[in-house]
C-alpha cells in the first residue's frame, strides 16, 4: 500500500495548521460545514479536498494531541497496529513538501510501522523529473511517466523484498 505523508513539526506547519486551528479549524470550518452541510475546502482554497462535518470534528484532536487514538471511542490505533503484520508498504514523500508530508515525518512513520516498509523521497536529486510538491506527487503531469510506472511494477511483483528505512 503506497502511503503519502503526514505533517512535519516545523514552524511553517504550525503557522499553516496549528496556528490557524482555532480560527479556521475550530471556528470557521465547522460553522461553514454546519450551514453548507460540508466544508467546501477546494472552493475556499484551504484544502485539496472538501471535508465532511464528521471528518472536521475528528481531525482536530489528531492534530492537537498527535495521538493515534480515535476521538469518539478512544481506540488506540498505535497499540493495535503493533500487534499486526501489515502487508508490504511503500511510503512516499515529496521533495518539495515542507509541511504536509515532510520527508522526515514520513521517515518516522515508516519506522513506526510493523512489517516490510520501503520509503522514498521524490525529487530531482533522487532522479525524478521534478521536485514534487505534496499534491504534485499525485497530480503533476510528469508523475504518469516518472513514478507511476514504479508503482505498477511494485504492485505487480508481490515477491519483492523491501527493507525498513
Amino acid at each position: 500500500m503506497p502511503t503519502f505523508g503526514p505533517s512535519s513539526r516545523t514552524i511553517r506547519r504550525w503557522l499553516k495548521i496549528m496556528g490557524n486551528q482555532d480560527l479556521i479549524w475550530r471556528g470557521l470550518a465547522p460553522a461553514v460545514a454546519a450551514v453548507v452541510g460540508y466544508l467546501p475546502a477546494r472552493a475556499l482554497r484551504i484544502g485539496a479536498d472538501n471535508e465532511t462535518r464528521l471528518s472536521l470534528s475528528e481531525t482536530y484532536p489528531w492534530l492537537k494531541a498527535g495521538l493515534w487514538r480515535d476521538p469518539r471511542d478512544g481506540f488506540d490505533y498505535s497499540h493495535a497496529l503493533s500487534a499486526l503484520r501489515l502487508p508490504r508498504c511503500w511510503l512516499w514523500a515529496a521533495k518539495d513538501d515542507p509541511v504536509l508530508g515532510h520527508p522526515e515525518d514520513v521517515r518516522r512513520l515508516a519506522a513506526e510501522l510493523p512489517g516490510p516498509v520501503r520509503f522514498t523521497i521524490h525529487g530531482r536529486e533522487q532522479g525524478c523529473l521534478q521536485d514534487y510538491s505534496h499534491i504534485g506527487l499525485l497530480v503533476h503531469p510528469d508523475a504518469e511517466r516518472d513514478h507511476f510506472p514504479q508503482i505498477l511494477n511494485w504492485i505487480n511483483h508481490d515477491d519483492e523484498v523491501v527493507s525498513s528505512p
